[in-house]
């Protein structure tokens, strides 16, 4: 559903309903950066991230393909126990999975190109609210 007019209430409730999911990733990625914005939370996403990737090129270039489960595992580990011991939310990941995954590339890319502040918080939304715990 695409909104015609910017949403009354939070961002992540309406823009971003669970039931429907986003119209489009350029609605989902305010709503990711929101949900990473303490430093220690990009930094595991990062090394994550750049694990999955290594471990995909040692398995491409050793055809040891048990390798990508390695590096999934890695992936997820680190960016689930950053949200659990960090950033206290719950993942996209369960809701939005592509678009989870796109992000968590998106914002490495620009971590590492600079474009992205490591230590610095994301400004949130003025109408932004935490994801509630009650569902």
């Amino acid at each position: 559903m695409i909104h015609a007019e910017p949403p009354s209430g939070s961002y992540v409730e309406e823009a971003c309903p669970e039931t429907e999911g986003c119209a489009c990733f350029g609605e989902f990625y305010p709503a990711y950066l929101a949900d990473h914005q303490k430093p220690a939370t990009r930094v595991w996403h990062v090394l994550g991230t750049l694990g999955l990737f290594a471990a995909v090129l040692l398995a491409a270039i050793s055809m040891t393909w048990w390798l990508l489960l390695v590096g999934v595992i890695v992936a997820y580990g680190a960016a689930w126990l950053s949200h659990l011991l960090v950033e206290h939310n719950r993942p996209r990941t369960f809701k939005q999975p592509l678009y989870s995954v796109l992000g968590d590339f998106k914002m490495t890319y620009e971590i590492l190109t600079l474009q992205r502040p490591l230590r610095e918080p994301v400004p949130q939304r003025v109408d932004a609210q935490p994801i509630r715990s009650d569902r």
